[in-house]
């Protein structure tokens, strides 16, 4: 689990959606509005660079008409006599246009947005996952809840319930796997019970009493 998710759940937040994209530098207040939208106590913006996008963009200007200027002068002849002439004369002529290429380079980076909520008061505190392959084979058994974060000020967090623990049983009820395990604290909200507990190898009881069902 992340550290920032592990301090998150360990303070009592639950998550309640996420968005993720990838894209340029964006303001991360789309999703503080998002969050508020919809009812989030915080947002946890996150963002971790991939790859520089390169390349170029076509500019074309319009260059300004050109204006010639022509100048013509000679003589005339005819059976009158002659006579000397000058002259000027303007056109114009179209001054087209030229294209430059524009260079860009743009940032990339994977942005991800977590909503949390405050949860109510936890029954135990505990929350547990199905035992991961290397426990599994270290303690030679597939039954048993892994405790990957106590939430701080909960029944479990009091009576030192510890993150790596391993819970085995509540009273007389084993405790299989993470599923049954939810179950089995709900049936014993509000009582004060024994939790079956491995550490490090060794065996542990420990007792506590279970807040009611919120």
């Amino acid at each position: 689990m992340p550290r920032d998710v592990q301090a998150m759940v360990e303070n009592g937040f639950a998550a309640i959606g996420y968005s993720s994209f990838n894209s340029g530098p964006v303001d991360a207040s789309a999703a503080l509005k998002q969050g508020k939208a919809v009812g989030a106590a915080i947002v946890i913006v996150q963002s971790r660079y991939t790859h520089t996008v390169t390349g170029s963009i076509p500019y074309t200007v319009q260059n300004p008409d050109q204006i010639v200027t022509t100048y013509s002068q000679g003589n005339i002849y005819g059976t009158g006599g002659y006579a000397n002439f000058r002259g000027t004369s303007l056109s114009t002529v179209p001054g087209g246009s030229t294209t430059y290429q524009v260079p860009y380079s743009v940032d990339r980076s994977d942005y991800v947005a977590t909503y949390w909520v405050k949860r109510k008061p936890p029954v135990l505190g505990v929350i547990g996952s199905d035992l991961p392959d290397a426990i599994r084979q270290k303690l030679q058994t597939n039954r048993g809840v892994l405790v990957i974060a106590v939430l701080k000020g909960s029944p479990a967090y009091n009576a030192d319930v510890l993150k790596g623990d391993v819970l085995v049983g509540i009273d007389n009820d084993s405790t299989p796997d993470a599923r049954s395990f939810l179950d089995i604290v709900a049936k014993y909200a509000g009582k004060s019970v024994t939790l079956k507990i491995l550490r490090d190898g060794r065996k542990m009881d420990i007792s506590l009493t279970l807040r009611t069902n919120p």
